[in-house]
């Protein structure tokens, strides 16, 4: 059986200085049953044993042209991080095959990463190695290697909820790290996604969160997701961008590939749907409007129905 809280009341005179109240669970969210996996090319186990990355942290390099830059200082206080959710544990294992192979310029150490949190690594039976997780950290730490980093790892039943939990726990952090990578979020109007945890005055908070957080100096990187726009095949309804990404001091990333496998030029990816788009909450943002203007206004750019997306909100790729 599961114990669900219904609606809260409060007294007149308390109930307008409460925005939320958080830490009671609502349904357990249906989980996605975690692959037992590595990235490519590390070699540890798990269906992709043995494959080998075209995409590796060199090329990254020489992709982006990044040449010249000075040398990582081993003993500076500078942080990174990655934030696993949903059961996707990282293994420092398989993290040190995947620089063995794949990062010749790192150092003794340099594949050593910290757990924030009870843990972020397996230890039990049901627990596996994420795909997600493990090649959120090779690929935050391959291309640098020597920067300290960590894995902030929440495994609660709602995303929401962890989130919120995430973002507590970076404005109490006297030294928090400077970059958080986030490859994980919610289609949809999640304001009303009870399963997730989320609500109108919950998504309020945790954006409330991300501005002071933006303030710190610290940057959030999300990706856009790969499920597509919302939308469904049989059910017609608005289109929504992947969240937090769409939040308004977040950097959204969405994915892109090379023309021809690992070399040529650079495009968006085509192998599935960004979840990227036009939010319904956040209007478009001033330094976005001449490009995303563009954008709409390109005959091929294949744009659903007008009623079906918000042309006036924030964009995100």
């Amino acid at each position: 059986s599961v114990l669900q809280a219904g609606d809260l009341h409060a007294p007149a005179a308390a109930a307008p200085g409460i925005a939320a109240i958080f830490g009671l669970h609502g349904l357990p969210l249906r989980r996605r049953r975690p692959r037992s996996a590595v990235a490519p090319g590390n070699g540890g186990g798990g269906d992709m044993a043995g494959v080998v990355a075209k995409v590796t942290p060199e090329l990254l390099l020489q992709t982006y042209n990044v040449t010249g830059a000075p040398e990582v200082r081993r003993n500076s206080k500078n942080k990174r991080a990655v934030v696993e959710f949903q059961g996707q544990f990282t293994k420092r294992e398989d993290l040190s095959s995947f620089f063995k192979q794949y990062v010749p310029s790192a150092k003794a150490g340099d594949d050593k990463y910290v757990c924030v949190g009870d843990r972020c690594e397996p230890d039990g039976a049901h627990d596996h190695i994420g795909t997600e997780a493990m090649l959120d950290i090779e690929y935050i730490m391959g291309p640098a290697p020597g920067i300290t980093s960590e894995v902030w790892f929440y495994d609660g039943m709602q995303f929401c909820t962890d989130v919120k939990n995430w973002t507590s726990m970076i404005l109490d952090h006297d030294d928090p790290p400077l970059v958080f990578s986030i490859s994980y979020g919610v289609q949809g109007n999640v304001s009303i996604d009870q399963h997730q945890g989320c609500s109108v005055q919950m998504l309020q908070s945790i954006e409330d969160d991300f501005t002071k957080i933006a303030a710190r100096g610290v940057s959030l990187i999300f990706s856009s997701g790969d499920d597509g726009s919302g939308g469904t095949l049989f059910i017609r309804g608005k289109l929504w961008p992947v969240w937090p990404g769409s939040a308004a001091h977040a950097t959204t990333v969405g994915a892109t590939q090379f023309s021809s496998g690992a070399n040529g030029p650079e495009e968006a990816v085509r192998s599935f749907g960004s979840g990227g788009g036009f939010d319904w909450r956040v209007p478009m943002q001033p330094w976005q409007k001449d490009v995303a203007t563009e954008y709409l206004a390109r005959k091929d750019a294949g744009l659903p129905r007008d009623e079906d997306y918000n042309r006036a909100g924030r964009a995100s790729p």
